[in-house]
């Protein structure tokens, strides 16, 4: 259940990506705390918990996940990196998502792109794109870098021939978005909590 959020499960909308996440940690985690800001990605376990065991990860072994330890400790902050969708398919018009922020992108090969505030619009229900062309060209250009960096059909290929996958070399990370942090950005953002009374 979504809580009303627009989406189910394998959709790129939030009713379909975000689920809750439970720490508990007692006398590291603060016990009863509800942060509603902060969205966190299963790539984050590796980065995080590598911090907390105070295990240094090279940079050669460095992905699109963050250490997000200070949000399991209780911070409600914005994580730095954007968070990409796609479901495993090469159809085209499978749809590719990236939040950022505030700022949520949808985006097939065959459709305009779709921007949405989530702050304000919850629901992902009016598309902004053309009015925030500021925002949603850089996140767009990242999007598409990011989706022509995946494996095509599971196997990274120069035509038609795969390339052999090699698990030492550095990945290549996209990063976020040339976006006016200061602006367009906000450090902290206020998602929608989903509450008992959204469930009842």
């Amino acid at each position: 259940y979504s809580g009303g959020l627009r989406g189910e499960k394998m959709m790129q909308w939030e009713g379909g990506t975000r689920v809750p996440f439970i720490v508990r940690w007692p006398g590291h985690v603060p016990a009863d705390h509800v942060n509603c800001h902060s969205a966190v990605s299963a790539l984050d376990f590796l980065p995080t918990l590598a911090s907390i065991l105070d295990l240094p990860l090279a940079d050669e072994h460095k992905f699109e996940g963050e250490d997000v330890s200070d949000i399991w400790y209780g911070s409600d902050r914005s994580r730095q990196e954007p968070i990409f969708h796609k479901v495993s398919s090469n159809n085209p018009e499978v749809k590719r998502a990236m939040l950022y922020g505030k700022w949520k992108m949808h985006w097939n090969t065959r459709r305009d792109p779709e921007l949405y505030d989530i702050t304000a619009n919850h629901d992902e229900n009016k598309n902004i794109w053309k009015k925030n062309l500021d925002v949603g060209t850089p996140m767009l250009e990242k999007l598409i870098e990011w989706d022509e960096r995946l494996p095509n059909k599971y196997s990274l290929k120069e035509g038609n021939t795969p390339k052999s996958f090699n698990p030492y070399a550095p990945p290549i990370l996209v990063g976020p978005p040339d976006i006016d942090p200061g602006i367009n950005n906000p450090p902290l953002h206020e998602r929608r909590c989903i509450t008992e009374t959204d469930v009842e």
